[in-house]
């Protein structure tokens, strides 16, 4: 089979939510069919990006994108109801492209409601989908009480553009995959259900011993004798929080801030605790939170090794979409998660049985207290965290989408 996969920047790092989809999308693609992604390429990737996407057996083609042009497209739009992403990423150059490579292509699959538009460049005997991942206007929407007067403007405005351009992309195209079920309530009701997947993200399990390393809790309990719980003055190995991901982003800068202002002294009034920041493009906003309590790493080579030492894992999301992809890696590694029931309804998953669910900082510090006390609840939380993850989550379920039969 050949496909052509669109993508509005390379997959690479995957470092991020949208570039581990696509990166993992293409590996598996490319294992088993003939690909070739097709994207968009500003100067931001780093060197060696194209030779690592085609060390998965794919062909890259790029088609240049200044930002300056896109911004002024984005503000030509402002006058229309054309999603502002949509206008930012219109290019005549990547039309071509696209009509080009896809006329010998069997499935021509576009990844986010701003890649859509140029399936009407593939001929209509091609398989077209439209990977819209997450319902981003409800995102949008729930980000709001969160943004500045500034932000709640333009991301109200964005929302109100998004939405009836996702349910309409529903209708339009041969297949629309969202990521997971909640994803499907949120879009709400189309004219063509049927053409509405559910692909989910995946996320690799590791085996037996590489799970956990000794959490503090346990060192803590070795060394001195005695657990944790005994405040920020017992002279005790401190226990380890941990929240991982892109903090470039708004969700985890919001989460950050609020898991180091407001969750973690509620947990220190209990239990010795640090927190640990760790990952990619930290701006400087999160790396002020820094302190005597609160490491901001950066980019880590060895994400699990991070999570294997980690006692919690907090994730005071208050506004996300989808699947969290470090969820799954805490969950996949048995660390034991405290979360939102965004979070939550976004996997499926059981509060009490495979996390624990908070609304409010102190919810939350209440149950990571709870496990830090207990360490054989939170090894047990861990347990079918892990368990849940490994029968639920697989990116080869892509595969399993894609050589299904055509719908009729």
């Amino acid at each position: 089979m050949k496909i052509l996969f669109l993508t509005s920047r390379l997959p690479w790092p995957p470092d991020r939510g949208d570039r581990v989809r696509t990166y993992h999308f293409l590996r598996v693609m490319a294992e088993a069919h003939d690909v070739t992604l097709l994207s968009f390429a500003d100067g931001s990737a780093p060197p060696g990006s194209r030779e690592a996407l085609r060390g998965l057996g794919a062909r890259v083609v790029t088609v240049p994108r200044r930002r300056s042009v896109s911004a002024a497209q984005m503000a030509r739009a402002f006058p229309s109801r054309e999603p502002f992403q949509v206008a930012y990423y219109r290019s005549s150059e990547m039309k071509l492209r696209v009509r080009e490579l896809a006329a010998d292509s069997d499935v021509v699959v576009a990844h986010l409601l701003r890649m859509a538009p140029y399936l009407a460049e593939a001929p209509a005997r091609t398989r077209r989908i439209v990977d819209l991942c997450d319902c981003i206007s409800s995102e949008y929407v729930a980000s709001l009480p969160h943004r500045s007067a500034a932000g709640r403007w333009f991301y109200g405005m964005e929302a109100r553009r998004m939405a009836p351009q996702e349910r309409a992309a529903v209708d339009l195209w041969d297949e629309a995959w969202v990521i997971s079920e909640a994803e499907v309530a949120k879009l709400g009701l189309t004219t063509r259900p049927e053409n509405l997947h559910i692909v989910p993200n995946g996320v690799t399990v590791p085996d037996g011993n590489e799970m956990r390393g000794t959490p503090a809790s346990a060192a803590g309990k070795s060394a001195a004798g005695k657990s944790v719980s005994g405040g920020p003055a017992g002279g005790t190995t401190p226990a380890r929080i941990i929240f991982t991901g892109h903090f470039g982003v708004p969700h985890n800068i919001d989460a950050a801030q609020v898991l180091v202002n407001e969750v973690l002294p509620l947990v220190r009034r209990d239990v010795a605790a640090t927190v640990e920041l760790a990952g990619a493009s930290p701006i400087p906003a999160v790396r002020e939170l820094g302190g005597a309590h609160v490491e901001v790493t950066g980019w880590v080579d060895d994400l699990f090794a991070r999570l294997a030492r980690a006692d919690v894992f907090v994730a005071p999301l208050r506004f996300v979409a989808g699947v969290q992809n470090k969820i799954l890696e805490a969950m996949a590694a048995g660390c034991p998660v405290v979360t939102t029931d965004a979070v939550r309804r976004g996997l499926g998953a059981e509060a009490g049985r495979e996390l624990l669910v908070g609304e409010t900082p102190t919810e939350i510090a209440a149950h990571a207290v709870a496990l830090l006390k207990d360490p054989d609840r939170a090894r047990a939380l861990g347990d079918a965290g892990r368990d849940f993850v490994r029968t639920r989550f697989a990116w080869e379920t892509v595969l399993d989408r894609l050589e299904a039969p055509r719908p009729r």
